[in-house]
């Protein structure tokens, strides 16, 4: 296993050797202590990564109830052949819309965005931001919509 080593000055964490049944305990910590708004598990696959994530989002919500978790996961592209491509690229896609947003809000809410990924996810490709922009739909409830 390589080691991984980060800059001193990233706001990131890194922990290593923790038994594999107080992760989801040691990450619910880290992310209440850190108060970061956003928050990213790497895991080796993606059903493990949503696993740790479900049960970190389970005790943050327990500890504190008026903190709201917006949890997503960011897999790999599909491959078109795949059953569940539309399905996929659509979490993907909602993420992205996600973190932009994040951006753009005031960082006073109660909110923290949990997003499950492996390191394969977050070194593929995503969606040019100018090109994504220009075809953004925006619905909101009543809302007038000519579907012509």
């Amino acid at each position: 296993m390589k080691r991984v080593l980060l800059p001193k000055n990233a706001n990131a964490l890194f922990i290593s050797s923790v038994p594999e049944s107080s992760t989801s305990a040691v990450a619910a910590n880290e992310i209440l202590r850190s108060g970061n708004p956003i928050a990213i598990l790497l895991e080796e696959d993606m059903p493990k990564a949503e696993d740790w994530a479900e049960d970190t989002t389970s005790i943050v919500e327990y500890v504190a109830p008026d903190i709201q978790v917006d949890f997503h996961t960011f897999d790999h592209p599909p491959q078109s052949s795949n059953p569940d491509a539309f399905e996929r690229s659509c979490d993907r896609l909602a993420t992205l819309t996600t973190l932009l947003d994040s951006t753009e809000k005031d960082g006073n809410s109660k909110r923290i965005i949990l997003i499950a990924t492996t390191p394969d996810s977050l070194l593929s490709p995503c969606p040019i931001l100018e090109e994504q922009r220009k075809s953004d739909l925006s619905i909101s409830p009543g809302m007038p919509m000519n579907f012509q």
